[in-house]
């Protein structure tokens, strides 16, 4: 049985983060829903494949001559950002309460999102640019039908999701068919991203 808490317990309230001690020793418990680890590894896999052979160029010609040092400098700062953007990644979670979730995003912000802020739920298979292929997409709405929290196929799974949908005690509309990003744009562009809206919508 799935133990929970409320988020008053987290010592998480509107408008306030906490302090970093108290999220991190949050997110380190149970019940923490965590995005997909391959994707991002694949990701790291092919930088390194594609820096390693430029750099190691660079050295070549750059070794004789005098400025590598300028060449290492540069290389170290690479590795010191895709070493950030691992751990950036892999902190990304949402925490599951008894009344709520605590999301923590890619930036390391944290956020409640509570039952009673929550108005639907909208479940859809939304087809991936120029393929034939979805990918799930989970929108958690408020009561004017605005997005609180989104996951997305790219890097959460259908049982992450689930478990998301079940923290909350509300309407879960499913699409019955898988939709388009012009599907959406012209139907509930609420739910996307400011740039998936598209020109004509940041026009308008």
């Amino acid at each position: 049985m799935r133990e929970t808490y409320p988020l008053k317990r987290w010592g998480i309230e509107r408008g306030s983060g906490g302090n970093m001690t108290q999220r991190d020793a949050l997110f380190a418990t149970r019940d923490v829903v965590k995005p997909h680890g391959h994707l991002f590894s694949k990701a790291m896999l092919s930088l390194l494949a594609l820096t390693t052979p430029v750099f190691a160029a660079i050295y070549w010609l750059t070794v004789p001559s005098g400025p590598w040092f300028l060449v290492l400098a540069l290389h170290i700062v690479v590795l010191v950002a895709g070493t950030v953007a691992v751990a950036s990644y892999f902190s990304t979670a949402i925490k599951l309460g008894s009344d709520g979730v605590l999301a923590r995003d890619y930036f390391g912000r944290v956020r409640a999102v509570r039952a009673g802020d929550v108005g639907s739920i909208v479940l859809l298979d939304l087809y991936e640019a120029n393929t034939l292929d979805t990918a799930p997409q989970l929108f958690v709405c408020d009561h004017d039908g605005r997005p609180l929290l989104r996951l997305r196929g790219q890097f959460w799974s259908r049982e992450s999701m689930q478990q998301v949908i079940d923290a909350f005690d509300r309407p879960l509309t499913v699409a019955p068919e898988s939709v388009s990003l012009a599907d959406l744009r012209r139907t509930s562009p609420e739910l996307l991203y400011w740039f998936e809206r598209g020109l004509r919508m940041r026009r308008a």
